[in-house]
Order: structure tokens, then C-alpha cells, then sequence
């Protein structure tokens, strides 16, 4: 029989390993979920969602079938553009990893943020994935209704953060001020797709802020850049 204790123990356990499973699901099962001043959903289509997922698995088979542990990649696909980031040993490896990608089903853009170099440990890996954990926390307790979470996909690399989603230059500024003030973040990249102004479909009575103290876990704010080429075009809605 198991005693209590042990048995709090062994669910605490589950409970931890299954957090990324539901991080992964949040997105869609938030759809319809009211934030504040808005309705947090996906701003991609359904098929978009599905599109990117097939990407991202398409272009990591593609990249391990090729070179299986000799590269670390890491491809993450928002509204068919995709970003790649990791570890390659040369330049050569770097250019074909980059092809691959480009010849991706569906892909309409590639953001190559490869670097040459040794593949990242374990234990950096496990570093960026409570990197990105952090950020993530402090995008819901810190936010305050200036964009939705949920509108935001995040990826860690070797501590840099890299922010990928449909937002407008506000709500992109807000997410960015967050990210780079969040210790163990070395560098914030923008990967966004900027929309002229929130969808009319989103916009609800504005609700009252939030009003959560701020996270100890907070640093100076580290540079950011952006890297998507047609960042700079609104995108109309």
C-alpha cells in the first residue's frame, strides 16, 4: 500500500512532467477564454495551426534523417515562416540545413539564426527550457491586458529569446520589455508579423488591469532586434 506522503510525492512528480504537454495544448484549448480586454485565441486560421505543425515536423525529420546528432535544430513554424535555431559544425552544414528548410511544404519564409558551433549540452538546453518557462510565466502574471499571451510563440536558445507571433507594434513592445527584463535572457529576437490594429473581433469592454506584484526574477533589459524581413509592413485584418 502506498502511504500518503508517497503517494503526494508521486503525484506532485506527474503533475511536473506533464506541465509542457499542457503548455503545448494551451493555445487551442484557450480559444474563447476571455483575458483581459480581449478574447485570448490563436490569430492564425486552423489550417494555418495545422500547417505549422506539419512544417515543424516535415522540416525536423528532414534535418535528422540527414544528420541525425551531428546537428542540434530546432525548427519552429508561425503562419508558414519558419525559424531555425541550434548548432551546425560548419558552414556548409549551415547552408544545407537552411536549403532544407527552404524546401519545407508550405514554407513561405525561412529565418535562418543558425550558429556554427558545438551542440549545446543537456544541461544548457535544460537551462533555455526554464528560460522560456520564466518568460512565459512573467507574460501572464505581468501583461496587464497589453496583448494576449497566447498570441505568442517562445523559443530559447543558448538564452536567447526568440518571439514569434501576429501583434501590433504595442503589443509587440509590451511582450519585448518583458522578455529582456526576465533574468538569464541574453537577447530578445523579434520574429513578428505586425498587424495594423487588434482585430474588431477581439475587443471586449476593457476590463480592470491586472494588479499582480511583478516577479522577483527580474533583470535589466537586454538588446533585442528584429529579424523577419517584412517585419516592417502591417499586416491588414
Amino acid at each position: 500500500m502506498i502511504k500518503p506522503r508517497v503517494r503526494q510525492i508521486t503525484l506532485l512528480s506527474l503533475l511536473i512532467l506533464s506541465l509542457p504537454l499542457l503548455q503545448a495544448c494551451f493555445p487551442i484549448v484557450a480559444t474563447g477564454i476571455v483575458g483581459t480586454g480581449y478574447v485570448i485565441a490563436d490569430r492564425r486560421t486552423s489550417a494555418t495551426q495545422l500547417e505549422d505543425q506539419e512544417i515543424e515536423v516535415r522540416a525536423s525529420n528532414a534535418i535528422d534523417e540527414k544528420y541525425n546528432d551531428k546537428v542540434h535544430v530546432v525548427p519552429v513554424s508561425f503562419n508558414r515562416h519558419l525559424l531555425l535555431v541550434g548548432e551546425v559544425p560548419d558552414a556548409q552544414t549551415l547552408s544545407d540545413v537552411v536549403s532544407l528548410g527552404q524546401k519545407t511544404t508550405n514554407v513561405q519564409t525561412v529565418i535562418n539564426q543558425l550558429t556554427i558551433g558545438p551542440n549545446l549540452s543537456l544541461s544548457s538546453r535544460a537551462e533555455d527550457a526554464y528560460v522560456t518557462s520564466k518568460v512565459k510565466a512573467r507574460f501572464y502574471a505581468d501583461a496587464n491586458g497589453t496583448f494576449s499571451p497566447a498570441h505568442i510563440t517562445t523559443t530559447t536558445e543558448n538564452h536567447v529569446v526568440y518571439l514569434m507571433g501576429m501583434l501590433t507594434r504595442n503589443e509587440a513592445d509590451s511582450a519585448t520589455q518583458i522578455a529582456s527584463t526576465t533574468t538569464g535572457v541574453a537577447k530578445v529576437v523579434r520574429v513578428f508579423e505586425y498587424l495594423a490594429h487588434v482585430p474588431d473581433s477581439e475587443k471586449l469592454q476593457e476590463a480592470q488591469p491586472n494588479t499582480k506584484s511583478k516577479p522577483e526574477d527580474v533583470q535589466p533589459a537586454s538588446p533585442s532586434e528584429e529579424v523577419l524581413p517584412n517585419a516592417t509592413q502591417p499586416v491588414g485584418q
